[in-house]
Parts: C-alpha cells; structure tokens; sequence
C-alpha cells in the first residue's frame, strides 16, 4: 500500500494538471484508509472532490474514513452531499466495479464503515 500511495504522489507530480488527478487522488485515499492513515485520507478524499465533485470513489473514501474515525456528523453530512451531487448513485454498483480489482479487506472494510452511517447496498 505504501508504494501505491508513493506511486500516486510521483505521478501527480509528474502531471499535476492531469485529467486523472482526481482519480489518483481517490486511489491515495483508499489506500491510506486502508493503511489507517486518517488525517491523510481525508485530505487526499477532499482533493479528489474538489478536482471532481462527482467522484464517488473519493466520496466513499471520506465517508469511511470519517465514520471509522467516529466522526458521524461530518460522515453523515459528506453521505448527504454525495446524495445530492450524484442522486442515482449506488453502493451495490461501485462495489461491483472495485470488487475485481479491490482487496478484499479493504472493500469489507469500507462497507462495514459505510454502513455504520446509513450507506449500505
């Protein structure tokens, strides 16, 4: 996990302004989550958004860390505005997309946390 995150940092350095910013940063934020890495996976989280607000990976992310954290108010309050910003989104959905690609671990813990504000499949 920890070159992935590394792997990541090289290339948004490498290309700051890349298209894909959003999504590396999403895929730093999972990974520091997994890494229990908090502080850092919400800020990589809240980058991603702010680079695309419709990023639900990095929504996912900020709300999993957030309630793993045990900070359901602003858990609640990011699940809120992921409803709003994309209100046919679907966990089922974007768990079927990572599962090939996903660890195991990391997407039942992300549904366990997930879960304990209300987001569930």
């Amino acid at each position: 996990l920890d070159e992935c995150i590394m792997s990541m940092e090289e290339l948004l350095r490498i290309d700051p302004h890349s298209t894909s910013a959003s999504r590396y940063k999403t895929i730093q934020a999972m990974c520091l989550f997994q890494c229990d890495r908090f502080d850092e996976a919400i800020a990589a989280a809240r980058e991603a958004i702010s680079l695309r607000p419709l990023a639900t990976g990095a929504y996912m992310a900020l709300i999993a860390t957030l309630a793993q954290q045990g900070n359901r108010q602003e858990a609640e309050a990011a699940l809120a505005e992921l409803r709003r910003q994309v209100p046919a989104f679907k966990l089922r959905d974007r768990f079927n997309m990572m599962r090939p690609l996903s660890d195991k671990n990391l997407l039942d813990r992300l549904r366990t946390a997930l879960a304990s504000v209300g987001l569930t499949e």
